[in-house]
């Protein structure tokens, strides 16, 4: 058994392989004792019987998609927390369009560390000093990479290439530079080369500040409680 605030993951080991027990029954008697209710959405319950040597089964757990097989065990960021990275990476995109009318060399700026701080990894300062968190600290468990070249490919071919527009009144040639430079940024290398960039507690500030309201979003979504 474990859990981490609302996400909750439970093994039984059966007595004998021909053990029928209903598991979830067991686990509402459990929790109606303490005025606490399972989730009944179909989507939100997974059960299933692991002594089955051809079973393929995946579920998501504190944003890692698991993937069972018979022969292999993978590990890989979940569905939601992909779209949760291409979502800040759009918010961050339109930012600059609609900035860069008004002053395109800070909104520049601020694009270029928001790209830093969603591709690398920052170590926190202050009260939650030697805290690390990033792309790789806070996907660690990871054995494939594969969803990390996937948000690659969405930087460069949807975000950059297509969804970047500085305003239409600036040189051309200023907009195909920027280009250059946001292509260098890639997930797999903040993953695999653990890339640290720093940034002040203001900095940190002004970068957050749009995703704020995905964050809200998020945690009103999971306050129910899942097994």
């Amino acid at each position: 058994y474990a859990r981490y605030v609302d996400d909750i993951i439970t093994v039984f080991t059966p007595n004998n392989k021909y053990d029928s027990t209903n598991y979830l029954n067991l686990i509402d008697e459990k929790i109606t004792r303490y005025g606490l209710a399972r989730n009944t959405d179909i989507s939100k319950n997974k059960l299933t019987d692991m002594r089955q040597n051809s079973i393929n089964f995946n579920f998501n757990f504190l944003g890692y998609k698991i993937d069972f097989s018979p022969n292999k065990l993978k590990i890989e960021i979940s569905d939601n927390k992909e779209q949760r990275y291409k979502n800040k990476i759009n918010l961050a995109i339109d930012d600059y369009n609609t900035s860069s009318k008004y002053d395109e060399r800070n909104a520049r700026k601020l694009l270029i560390k928001r790209l830093r701080y969603l591709t690398g990894n920052i170590r926190l300062l202050g009260v939650k000093k030697d805290i690390l968190i990033g792309i790789y600290f806070s996907n660690q468990q990871i054995t494939e990479q594969t969803k990390l070249q996937e948000l690659d490919n969405y930087l460069t071919s949807v975000a950059i290439d297509t969804n970047l527009q500085p305003y239409s009144r600036l040189n051309l040639a200023n907009g195909d530079k920027l280009r250059i430079k946001l292509k260098s940024f890639k997930f797999v290398d903040g993953f695999k080369e653990k890339k640290f960039y720093k940034f002040s507690k203001n900095e940190l500030e002004e970068i957050l500040s749009i995703w704020k309201s995905l964050w809200i979003k998020n945690l009103k979504r999971n306050k129910k409680l899942h097994i």
